[in-house]
């Protein structure tokens, strides 16, 4: 039987992310995250309370400087990154509020680059570049499903080369 975690806005997510054990269901209550996360765990389940209120959120933009004075690019302003294999994320908002990508460049809500990925009733927002996905072998039949989910950007809402399934089956 799965690891339950029950968190909170309050709770540090890359701490609790990092510390889960594979195949760990993550529940988040409603509120909104201001963090900016890495899940480098396989087999996690992160599931939020209700995709309107459970809200993952972070600031990121292309032309911020890091702490070397190098600008961050597109492929480093993710909310949440995906690293790891078979994660699936359910009932939730990731969110990249930056706004402004005339003068702060591109900036990315969801990055993924672990290998069956699952989005099931979630939300994706950001200005531009909202869903970010690869690096990707040529050979995959499929590596990415979408089930009632949306993207929201005003300009390019996947910057990607990836085979996904849009859609139920």
């Amino acid at each position: 039987m799965p690891d339950l975690l029950f968190l909170t806005p309050e709770h540090d997510l890359q701490q609790q992310f990092d510390a889960a054990r594979p195949g760990t269901h993550i529940h988040l209550s409603c509120g909104a995250y201001r963090q900016k996360v890495l899940i480098r765990t396989p087999g996690l389940t992160i599931e939020g309370e209700d995709m309107h209120k459970t809200v993952i959120v972070w600031d990121d933009y292309a032309n911020k400087l890091d702490e070397n004075g190098v600008e961050y690019n597109t492929f480093r302003t993710w909310t949440v990154a995906v690293c790891a294999p078979h994660i699936t994320m359910r009932n939730l908002t990731v969110r990249n509020d930056a706004l402004q990508p005339e003068t702060k460049g591109q900036e990315v809500a969801l990055s993924v680059l672990g290998d069956d990925f699952r989005m099931v009733h979630c939300r994706l927002s950001s200005t531009q570049d909202t869903l970010f996905a690869g690096p990707l072998p040529a050979d995959l039949i499929q590596r990415y499903q979408e089930e009632r989910a949306s993207l929201n950007a005003e300009i390019d809402r996947v910057l990607a080369e990836i085979t996904a399934l849009l859609g139920g089956r």
